[in-house]
């Protein structure tokens, strides 16, 4: 694909390899690949890949979040720093991810994205998590709703 300049296979190929270094628990390596493949993306106008990179780079933070001490599995576990970090981390990724899913009527990755900020919002807990969402730009009202419709599942 680079030798052919498909920029859009190339970033396809790019976001499909950090998901592979995500499922060896290579944080480093998938988030590099993840934030290669976004770069493309928006450069390209992509909104739909736009959306799938920024929800799988959210993901990623969140599956770092059990490694960095925060069973994310288990609610009302105390969580360290390192955990609460990753999560503040995502949630912005993963708010954006959401409403461009939404927007664009998108398969699976609203799912997805959801299951993401459920796990935040069990490491963080509703304040921080609600303060989170407002500060990646949405509406107060949403950020609430949101966090009770995370809660209950």
């Amino acid at each position: 694909a680079e030798e052919l300049g498909d920029r859009q296979v190339q970033a396809i190929n790019l976001g499909n390899i950090g998901l592979v270094w995500q499922d060896k628990g290579e944080w480093d390596k998938a988030l590099e690949y993840q934030e290669k493949a976004l770069k493309l993306d928006r450069g390209l106008g992509d909104k739909q890949g736009e959306a799938q990179d920024l929800g799988n780079i959210g993901n990623t933070y969140v599956k770092m979040m059990p490694a960095a001490g925060g069973d994310s599995s288990v609610a009302g576990l105390p969580q360290n720093d390192k955990a609460l970090a990753l999560a503040v981390k995502a949630v912005p990724m993963l708010a954006q991810a959401l409403a461009m899913f939404l927007k664009l009527g998108a398969g699976d990755g609203p799912e997805q994205c959801r299951w993401g900020l459920g796990e935040c919002l069990k490491v963080m807990g509703r304040d921080k998590f609600v303060a989170a969402y407002v500060k990646a730009g949405m509406a107060d009202p949403e950020a609430v709703q949101m966090a009770d419709s995370l809660a209950k599942q």
